[in-house]
């Protein structure tokens, strides 16, 4: 099969990212696209010119510097069969808890992942990105379904510019998909795979539900967070032109968590550095021990409770899997029973996981989260709690002694110790808030 070069032949000046008017982008996309091929397609073809539809602004290669790696975000030994004792618990879900007020990512590690089931999964992705293109092809497609599917970019038509990976997905539960649908390499070791990380991945959510001062299978049994998940594997190739792209655009997961497992056998340059979040307004470099996992706060934890935070991120040239735990019944709608509305501008709505996701997927990546939106610009933020206030009427906050009045009532309203600080939060917030207009 032939690819096509879309690149010039003439030398990409950096400061030239934009295509001239008679360059016609679309063009470009649906060609690429027709090829069935990824990114790893271009590179099999020998390229030297980085596709136009891959530039970014000079501004926005935020990795063509060194990242700094004076900090390092907690390590976190789960224990093993240590969890299940006490003291040792307390002590994992105190190390958890403040990890995630502060960082919103830590590594875990002894957490009775099997070390072989990490490194075949890895291995056969690796081999199935390494195939002919005409054995791919097979399973690309535009839209992430039931069935697995092998697709560049799925915001390849939305995205300002398209990031330098191929990726692999599937939802794995709540129904797990015929087995028969999977490519033959990756077959087996994918249910197996995904076996293990839903395990983890409730393991870790009745962490932090107990972070959060609630009952421990909370997240899991009352708001249902484990009951599906996501499998996405991504792969970076080598890149011609490295500082003209990024691997992943910065943004922040629309999930509640995510089990981030690297392997950086493929890293071009480890002066550019691989995964990066952004901490403190710096760009950190992470590089977790072998055999751990690096686990997000995603958006929809973190606007469910106001004490857990997410943290932007961005992706160069690595080969990785993440595992989401996202999936929640449609039915099931995660909300507040107060609709809080100061000087009449209203900035909390409700909104069922269904829906979000339905939300973001429209969106390029980078430009999906509602919670990211309401951090830079306080407009109507997503909140879904993960407990319900008391009130369950819409309260008009005019003036100082308003609101004086509905914190003074909210608060002795609240039974548990996490409501009140939620409430607290809420209030401080608010109170921010109506400083702004």
């Amino acid at each position: 099969m032939v690819i096509r070069d879309f690149s010039s032949d003439v030398d990409i000046n950096s400061s030239e990212n934009y295509p001239s008017e008679a360059y016609d982008r679309m063009k470009e996309l649906i060609a690429f696209d027709d090829t069935k091929a990824g990114v790893k397609g271009l590179i099999d073809a020998g390229i030297q010119n980085l596709p136009r539809i891959f530039h970014r602004p000079p501004a926005d290669i935020i990795a063509n510097e060194k990242p700094r790696s004076q900090f390092k975000i907690p390590t976190i030994d789960l224990g093993g069969e240590k969890k299940y004792d006490g003291e040792h618990r307390k002590m994992i879900v105190e190390q958890i808890r403040d990890a995630s007020e502060k960082w919103g990512f830590f590594q875990v590690v002894n957490h009775g992942f099997p070390q072989n089931v990490m490194d075949e999964m890895t291995e056969k992705f690796r081999l199935f990105n390494e195939q002919p293109t005409e054995v791919k092809a097979m399973y690309y497609g535009r839209y992430v379904s039931q069935k697995p599917v092998y697709f560049s970019n799925f915001d390849l038509f939305q995205a300002p510019a398209a990031n330098w990976r191929d990726s692999f997905s599937c939802n794995m539960a709540p129904v797990l998909p015929n087995p028969e649908d999977f490519p033959d390499l990756l077959r087996e070791i994918a249910i197996e795979y995904s076996k293990y990380a839903t395990k983890l991945g409730s393991e870790l959510l009745e962490f932090l539900s107990e972070g959060l001062g609630l009952e421990m299978d909370y997240l899991n049994k009352v708001m249902d967070c484990d009951k599906g998940h996501v499998m996405v594997c991504h792969y970076y190739p080598g890149c011609p032109q490295p500082k003209l792209t990024m691997g992943t655009t910065e943004h922040s997961d629309p999930t509640f968590i995510t089990l981030l497992l690297r392997s950086g056998d493929n890293l071009l340059d480890d002066s550019i550095g691989a995964l990066q979040i952004n901490y403190q307004n710096q760009w950190l470099a992470l590089s977790p021990p072998p055999g751990s996992f690096i686990v997000n706060i995603g958006d929809m934890l973190q606007a469910s409770n106001y004490s857990f935070i997410f943290i932007i991120a961005i992706a160069k040239f690595e080969m990785h899997f993440e595992k989401k735990s996202m999936s929640i019944s449609a039915s099931r709608r995660l909300c507040p029973t107060t609709v809080i509305k100061v000087w009449s501008i209203e900035y909390w709505r409700t909104t069922t996981a269904l829906e979000y996701q339905l939300e973001v997927s429209s969106a390029p990546l980078g430009n999906q989260s509602s919670a990211v939106q309401s951090r830079n610009y306080y407009q109507k933020p997503i909140l879904l709690y993960t407990e319900t206030p008391p009130l369950t009427n819409i309260i008009s906050i005019t003036s100082t002694r308003d609101l004086m009045e509905f914190l003074i009532y909210h608060i002795s309203s609240c039974e548990s110790r996490i409501c009140m600080i939620s409430c607290l939060q809420v209030i401080l917030r608010v109170w921010y808030l109506s400083l702004c207009f």
